[in-house]
């Protein structure tokens, strides 16, 4: 039996998105006729979302868009996708360590490299890894997009912009500080912003046509019951009727993002977004504390049954970021006509309706 979307309640709330997402009418689908896609981070949330709204504009449309998916393991790949996934004829995925992986397509429209650990612990264990990965996989593909005349998506992140101290607006253009260098927990975003370097000089000395994408977090169908991030904790606590236990104070202030938003962002930047540029992607109606989205779910999710305690310890403080104010400023994006369609509440309901059929999405 498949897991995640291969279930029923999952499968009717990603076909729901997707039919969302055609009804999109700032996106103008037919650019993408006869396209190809290279996809690295496939069976992740933010790829999974990707290959199945590709594929499904394609049939939608009659689009014809090519999809190669390099993947650790192909097996995994056929539990997570949907049948209509898996039945398209013009998708290929091969079995490939992203760590030297090189791509063998003599043509490949766009690159989209997704791939990356997210887990803030193992930045912090494995901090020379992390960077490693993200500096020479970043690298190969940006030759590879070289000579195979392909578009270059690089999906990055807020934390770029370091830690803001206000909830002053973050353009992209924002100078705001830098990580710390002498923290092992910069690995990620001091590897995120060698990266966007690394393809802005692409874009400046070779003419690649290079897109950033600074995603702020994002969640919703097809995150783990089991996954670690505070807002899996909440909806956790949320559906076992407990309190929701805050080990910081909750002051850290950020946006969020519902994935199939995510996807329509993508793809009205790659029709209609300028080569070379950066687009923070988020829903700036979202932006909130933790500690304002713990009580958010203990009254509108928990309906009230569960209360917000503290319970604060600075073991283990190390793997967190410090407070910050991550208030995106999502005007470029929005000026391509973009709008996200799914807020905060929106975000958790449909999350934790995904795991009432599955407890154990392998969707990481």
């Amino acid at each position: 039996m498949k897991a995640a979307f291969g279930r029923t309640l999952m499968r009717c709330i990603l076909e729901e998105d997707l039919r969302c997402l055609e009804s999109q009418d700032y996106i103008p689908f037919d650019c993408f006729r006869g396209k190809s896609f290279l996809i690295t981070g496939a069976t992740g949330l933010l790829g999974h979302n990707i290959v199945e709204a590709l594929v499904h504009i394609s049939l939608r449309f009659s689009l014809d868009i090519r999809i190669v998916c390099p993947v650790r393991s192909v097996a995994k790949a056929a539990q997570i996708f949907s049948d209509k996934v898996l039945s398209y004829s013009g998708i290929v995925f091969q079995e490939a360590d992203m760590a030297s992986y090189e791509c063998k397509e003599e043509h490949i429209d766009y690159i989209l490299h997704i791939a990356s650990p997210t887990d803030s612990g193992y930045f912090v264990t494995h901090p020379v890894e992390m960077i490693d990965f993200t500096f020479s996989t970043t690298r190969r593909l940006l030759e590879a997009a070289r000579s195979c005349s392909s578009a270059f998506v690089y999906f990055s992140s807020m934390e770029v912009y370091g830690t803001p101290g206000d909830d002053g607006k973050i353009a992209e253009d924002h100078i705001t500080s830098c990580p710390d260098t002498m923290s092992a927990r910069s690995s990620y975003s001091e590897g995120k912003r060698i990266a966007e370097t690394m393809c802005r000089s692409c874009f400046e000395e070779y003419g690649t046509p290079v897109f950033i994408l600074r995603l702020t977090q994002t969640f919703g169908p097809g995150v783990g019951k089991d996954d670690g991030r505070v807002f899996a904790q909440f909806a956790r606590a949320a559906l076992e009727e407990k309190d929701i236990v805050l080990k910081s104070r909750g002051e850290t202030k950020r946006s969020y993002l519902y994935p199939m938003d995510m996807v329509s962002a993508l793809l009205t930047i790659l029709a209609k977004g300028e080569a070379g540029k950066a687009y923070n992607v988020a829903n700036e109606d979202t932006y909130c504390s933790i500690l304002d989205m713990a009580h958010m779910v203990a009254h509108d999710i928990a309906h009230d049954r569960i209360g917000v305690v503290f319970d604060l310890d600075d073991e283990g403080a190390s793997k967190y970021l410090p407070t910050l104010h991550m208030n995106l400023d999502t005007s470029r994006l929005k000026a391509l006509g973009w709008k996200p369609g799914h807020g905060l509440k929106d975000m958790f309901t449909r999350m934790i309706d995904s795991w009432e059929e599955d407890s154990s999405s392998p969707i990481r």
